[in-house]
C-alpha cells in the first residue's frame, strides 16, 4: 500500500476502495461459525439458489413466524429445498412430519445443522407424499403405507404384534435393531395421522403446483390453524388461492410479495445497496377452517 505512487493524491473514498479492492485480491479470512438455521439459508442462497426454490432468508423467517411455530406443536411440511424448511423449524423445537416426494434422506440442511440422532428420531417424523391419498381414505393398515421388510433372524417379514419384544432384545446399530426401530416410528406416525387432523400448520415450498399440494393437505390441518405457501412466481399461487376460497377451505387469504431492501451503512455512505435481488417470491398465507 505504501509503495503506490499515487495513494497520497487520492481522496479518502477511493483510497478506500482501493483498500478493500486489494484486500479481497490478497488477503483470505476463513471463519469457523456455529451452523443455524440462517447461515445455512444464507450460504444455499448465495451458492445454489435453485436448489431450494430461491427462497430467501426474509421470506424463511416470514413463514416460520406466521405459522406461530414453537414447542409443543407439529408442523407439516411438504418441500424440495434440502431440508431447508425442515431444519429452521426443528429449530424452534417443534415436531416436523415431512410429506416427502421419493427419498426421504434427501435432508442436506438438516444434516448440517448436527441435531442429535435421539431428537431427529423424536421430532422428524418421515411419510411419503404419495401415500397422502391412502391416508384420506382412512385406512390404518402398516402394508398400505410401507413395505414389512424381512427378519434376518428368520427370514421372515416381521410380526407387528411382536416388534416392541425384538426391538428390545435387538442391538442397536445392528440391521435387526435399526429395521425393528423405524417400524415403531413407521406406526407411530400411522397413528397420529389416522386419527383425524394433526397438523398445527402446515408450509409448503415445493417445485409442485401449489394447488395439487395444498388441498389435499388442508385435510390434515386442525381447524383454525395457519398455513403458508411459497413460490417463486404469482400466477401459480393466485390459482390456488381461488381453489381455496371456491373450496371454502380457508379464511384469511393473502399473497404477500416479500421484497427486503438491504442497506448499507458506512461513514458518510449510508444508503441502499447498488445491486440488489428484484424477484424475492410471493407468499399465499391462510387459516384452515371446517368446511
Amino acid at each position: 500500500m505504501a509503495a503506490a505512487a499515487n495513494t497520497t493524491t487520492k481522496t479518502d473514498y477511493s483510497l478506500k476502495k482501493y483498500e478493500t479492492r486489494k484486500e479481497q485480491k490478497h488477503l483470505k479470512y476463513f471463519v469457523v461459525q456455529e451452523p443455524t438455521p440462517r447461515l445455512v439459508t444464507k450460504c444455499y442462497e448465495g451458492r445454489n439458489t435453485g436448489q431450494i426454490c430461491y427462497l430467501t432468508n426474509e421470506a424463511m423467517a416470514f413463514m416460520v413466524n406466521q405459522l406461530n411455530v414453537q414447542k409443543n406443536t407439529t408442523i407439516g411440511v411438504v418441500e424440495t429445498t434440502s431440508g431447508m424448511c425442515l431444519a429452521n423449524i426443528l429449530n424452534r423445537g417443534a415436531d416436523v412430519l415431512n410429506f416427502y416426494d421419493g427419498s426421504a434422506t434427501a435432508t442436506h440442511c438438516v444434516d448440517i445443522m448436527n441435531y442429535e440422532s435421539e431428537f431427529l428420531d423424536e421430532s422428524l417424523l418421515p411419510f411419503p407424499l404419495d401415500k397422502v391419498g391412502t391416508l384420506l381414505n382412512q385406512k390404518k393398515s402398516y402394508e398400505d403405507y410401507f413395505r414389512i421388510p424381512f427378519d434376518p433372524e428368520t427370514d421372515k417379514p416381521y410380526v407387528l404384534e411382536e416388534i416392541d419384544e425384538i426391538n428390545k432384545v435387538s442391538e442397536k446399530g445392528t440391521r435387526r435393531g435399526k429395521q425393528s426401530t423405524n417400524i415403531i416410528k413407521n406406526l407411530k406416525i400411522i397413528d397420529r395421522l389416522s386419527n383425524g387432523p394433526s397438523l398445527d400448520g402446515l408450509m409448503v415450498v415445493t417445485k409442485y403446483h401449489p394447488s395439487s399440494v395444498v388441498l389435499p393437505m388442508l385435510n390434515l390441518v386442525k381447524p383454525s390453524r395457519p398455513f403458508v405457501v411459497y413460490n417463486i412466481n404469482r400466477e401459480p399461487l393466485m390459482e390456488c388461492f381461488q381453489s381455496l376460497q371456491e373450496s371454502g377451505m380457508a379464511i384469511c387469504l393473502e399473497v404477500k410479495n416479500t421484497f427486503f431492501r438491504q442497506m448499507q451503512v458506512l461513514p458518510n455512505r449510508t444508503h441502499p445497496e447498488m445491486f440488489m435481488k428484484g424477484q424475492r417470491g410471493y407468499i399465499l398465507t391462510g387459516i384452515r377452517v371446517e368446511q
